[in-house]
């Protein structure tokens, strides 16, 4: 009789307290009702009790738990989280130096007394398998080991290295595909294309502590102010010269401000108030760029690194590697240009100095009547830097291919840009408002080709990403109105630099490291990307921001490969 009633009571206990709470929750719900402005994922799921509510997939780290479960804050902010980044790098690393556990009594071990940069005349170089004979059609495999300036192994990775493979004499050329393994040793990896000799060459094209160098300069403060530009009012009488420049963390009071929240994100464009003209007026002027170097080299902590920005741009060579490839017939199947390809152990290579054979899809070399069957029915949108100026004249100007009528294209080109600007602030348009202005999908299936690269090099990385993502939100637009449209981006090349300046604002790993941004944001919305590389790289001209115009009409012949892929025939036998 007494566990009878111990149970009656405990149930009665159980129940009084579930209401208590029930009512308490009720009340809590009627007094502080949660806020409109608060947006619940599958709201609508919630709200229909017959629907199995399933948890938000979480993404799986390299370790064997969950990330969210072992690391519980990411589910709720992700903000001020850039160490993420180290510690990806720090287990990859690792992942790849021998960590088994030595008995050692000594805490220190006294090393040499001195540790440099890396050296690329003390670097090793050798093949693997040590052979110098290779098969036409297999990849060539070197691994290079780097050492310092004193003869130190370096266990770290992170130099941005460069290789191409090549025989002046038969004009032929490829580029490397370089693997860091983050501890000092790259794997590099070159496919055999020709029969013949060839000359395998690294270089060091930035080093990890100028890499490092950048990362912090893009930190500072008035880094959102380095890429500047002077506007110079004037009513006939009165003369006034102000900066504007574009902030995106910065605060900022007594100024004329300009947002533009679905074109740049939450970067705003801000201006020094005239003392004698309106906010108004700035709109209405040309705008005149600054550069960024000058601000870099008036801070006593940081202008004495700029001898490694000198040391990059004229990039000592590494220890040339002679090759001989034998002859095979040899057939590459490769897919149609599409979307979202992936990147390949080989670009392609330069058959001569006047074509280039890629390897991530099926290409040719377009006759011109083929061109212009292609865009039939086709409207060609262009938007970026002068090098997609480059490709529009091709296209468009009688001494070129000419392939299609200037007035049959519409053209604009990147604001808040390098350069003097022809046009004044309130003539220009971004990226997003160019997307939003193609509506006509009916009568033509929109073609648009973007590049957003080497005027964006002295942005912060988070002012070019939100920049990035307004372009994206607006291409989501566009596919939702004219599910037909082709969409290419071209992506940024190695490019000369005629200072340590230049190398320092405009370095190839800044443009590398766009690239993986591009990617990375565009990556999955079905769209094509023009990856050139690899493509200007392993060609015996130098390197520049404008190439030859022989080299750009290969890019045309790439481009149309991916607009109309239909249209390509099968790959032939190399």
């Amino acid at each position: 009789m007494g566990a009878q009633m111990k149970y009656i009571v405990c149930t009665g206990a159980i129940l009084l307290f579930a209401s208590v709470v029930l009512i308490y929750m009720f009340y809590i719900e009627a007094v502080f009702p949660s806020p409109k402005w608060l947006y619940i994922p599958n709201a609508e799921q919630h709200r229909n009790k017959s629907v199995e509510i399933s948890p938000p997939q979480l993404r799986k780290d390299i370790m064997s738990h969950s990330e969210a479960d072992i690391f519980p804050y990411i589910n709720y902010s992700h903000f001020g989280m850039e160490w993420k980044g180290i510690i990806e790098e720090l287990e990859w690393s690792y992942t790849n130096l021998n960590r088994e556990l030595t008995m050692n009594k000594n805490v220190f071990v006294r090393g040499s007394g001195s540790y440099g940069l890396i050296s690329m005349n003390k670097s090793r170089l050798f093949l693997v398998p040590a052979k110098r004979s290779i098969q036409q059609g297999n990849y060539i495999h070197v691994v290079m080991e780097a050492y310092d300036t004193y003869g130190n192994r370096r266990l770290r990775g992170g130099d941005f290295i460069q290789a191409t493979m090549s025989n002046e004499k038969l004009k032929k050329g490829t580029a490397g595909r370089v693997f860091d393994y983050g501890n000092g040793t790259y794997s590099i990896y070159f496919y055999a294309a020709w029969k013949g000799r060839a000359t395998i060459n690294v270089e060091l094209a930035l080093d990890r502590q100028a890499i490092i160098f950048l990362k912090y300069l893009n930190t500072l403060e008035d880094k959102d102010r380095s890429m500047a530009w002077t506007v110079n009012l004037t009513d006939g009488t009165r003369y006034e010269s102000i900066y504007c420049g574009i902030y995106q963390e910065r605060t900022w009071e007594k100024k004329c401000d300009f947002i533009g929240l679905f074109s740049l994100g939450k970067v705003a464009l801000v201006c020094d108030k005239p003392e004698n003209f309106s906010c108004d007026a700035i709109l209405r002027n040309k705008p005149k760029s600054r550069y960024i170097i000058s601000m870099a080299k008036h801070r006593d902590d940081i202008k004495d690194v700029f001898n490694l920005f000198e040391r990059a741009s004229k990039p000592p060579k590494g220890k040339p590697i002679e090759v001989i490839m034998k002859a095979s017939k040899t057939e590459l199947k490769l897919p149609k240009c599409g979307p979202d390809l992936p990147v390949r152990l080989s670009s392609g290579y330069w058959i001569n100095n006047l074509t280039f054979v890629p390897f991530t899809c099926r290409s040719q070399q377009w006759q011109k009547r083929d061109m212009q069957r292609c865009l039939s029915g086709k409207h060609l949108y262009m938007y970026g830097d002068s090098t997609i100026g480059q490709i529009y004249s091709q296209l468009g100007m009688p001494e070129e291919m000419h392939i299609v009528e200037l007035t049959d294209m519409t053209h604009n080109f990147t604001i808040l840009r390098a350069g003097t600007d022809i046009r004044t602030f309130e003539e220009q348009t971004t990226e997003s408002v160019f997307i939003d202005d193609i509506t006509d999908c009916s009568s033509s299936t929109p073609v648009l080709v973007l590049n957003f690269c080497f005027h964006f090099s002295t942005w912060t990385t988070r002012s070019y990403l939100d920049r990035l993502f307004s372009v994206k939100f607006a291409l989501q637009r566009l596919l939702k109105r004219c599910p037909n449209s082709i969409i290419i981006i071209k992506l940024a090349h190695p490019r000369n630099h005629v200072n340590s300046g230049s190398a320092a604002h405009s370095s190839d790993f800044k443009s590398y490291d766009m690239n993986r941004m591009v990617r990375r944001i565009f990556g999955g919305m079905g769209i094509n990307f023009l990856d050139l590389w690899d493509f200007v790289l392993s060609h015996s001209e130098k390197n520049d921001l404008h190439m030859p115009r022989y080299i750009i009409r290969q890019e045309v012949h790439y481009m149309f490969s991916y607009i109309c892929p239909e249209m390509v025939k099968k790959k032939p036998s190399i």
